[in-house]
């Protein structure tokens, strides 16, 4: 693609001809070459921004994916996704869409939750940070938009899952490597643990994005636990990065994890536009907080909040 200075240097050297040479070629395709070429430079604009500002920091290092074995069976697909960003997901072995007789080659289909966040995302600038990532629902549509993205998930398995996803979307060059990546094996709270306990579903179970720091929001009988660290939101994310959205689903822990991130709410520019969040009465009495805490701090912070679904959205005012 010509850059600006290549193309004002032709626009002076032959103004009338290149002219009618555009408007003709807008005429034959319509609009999706521009809309072609404006997703390329804005891919081009964020990687360049993300390469020169963006630097992990934190209290523990993120994941090296490149590290990561994959967990057996990895099953891939492609991911339906708001204005057509192509973008791929590792699926757990339990997923229901699994048993489509498409599986692997039709778009698997969204919740009212993923579809929520990829528009958010794409009607907005600025980072992602997903916490309660599960498999990458999510996560990988940032990263498809080349967002820089922070993910924070506690189960090692979703972990895996999360990698496997991220090197096919690289693989696919639906995301691009230089696109920073922050993946944290950890649980989001209000301070720094070095270690905790996590109670998931059994292996045989599955479903793990029911897992939670408290046993008594674990519906299943058969559980175990996995031990992970702690950490806040605001020891991660940047000073000078603009966030977009901040997406949270913590099986009742929303509240804390708030908490651990109210310097970035509080952010007088740069702080996330949008705040989505699960609210589930149930899980939040047995995570031991109060329905409603967490809407009333964000409005506290500035934020006007509404129902979408059985989720919080909450956009700064």
């Amino acid at each position: 693609m010509p850059s600006n200075k290549r193309r004002r240097a032709t626009e002076g050297a032959m103004v009338f001809p290149v002219a009618m040479f555009v408007i003709g070629v807008m005429i034959v395709f319509s609009e999706e070459p521009i809309t072609m070429e404006r997703s390329i430079q804005e891919a081009q604009k964020q990687v360049l921004v993300q390469q020169t500002t963006v630097q992990a920091q934190g209290p523990i290092d993120p994941v090296d994916c490149e590290a990561i074995t994959p967990r057996e069976p990895v099953n891939i697909s492609n991911m339906q996704s708001y204005k057509e960003i192509p973008y791929q997901v590792s699926f757990s072995w339990w997923d229901r869409r699994l048993k489509h007789p498409q599986f692997g080659t039709a778009e698997m289909e969204y919740n009212d939750s993923v579809q929520t966040v990829q528009r958010l995302l794409r009607d907005t600038e600025g980072a992602f940070i997903d916490v309660g990532a599960n498999a990458g629902f999510m996560t990988q549509y940032g990263l498809a938009l080349k967002r820089p993205t922070y993910a924070i998930e506690p189960i090692s398995y979703n972990v895996a899952k999360l990698c496997e996803g991220y090197r096919a979307n690289v693989a696919k060059k639906y995301a691009l490597a230089a696109t920073p990546f922050f993946l944290y094996h950890a649980a989001a709270g209000s301070e720094y643990v070095p270690e905790i306990a996590i109670t998931r579903p059994a292996d045989e179970v599955g479903y793990f994005d029911q897992s939670s720091l408290s046993r008594a929001a674990v519906l299943q009988q058969k559980v175990t636990e996995e031990r992970i660290p702690l950490i806040t939101i605001d020891s991660i994310i940047p000073l000078s990065l603009p966030v977009a959205v901040l997406k949270i689903d913590v099986q009742g822990y929303e509240y804390a994890v708030l908490q651990g991130a109210k310097q970035l709410l509080q952010r007088e520019e740069r702080y996330p536009e949008y705040v989505f969040f699960e609210e589930s009465p149930t899980h939040i009495q047995k995570a031991g907080f109060r329905v409603g805490a967490s809407q009333e701090f964000l409005e506290e912070m500035g934020y006007n909040c509404m129902k979408d679904g059985g989720d919080i959205l909450c956009q700064k005012l």
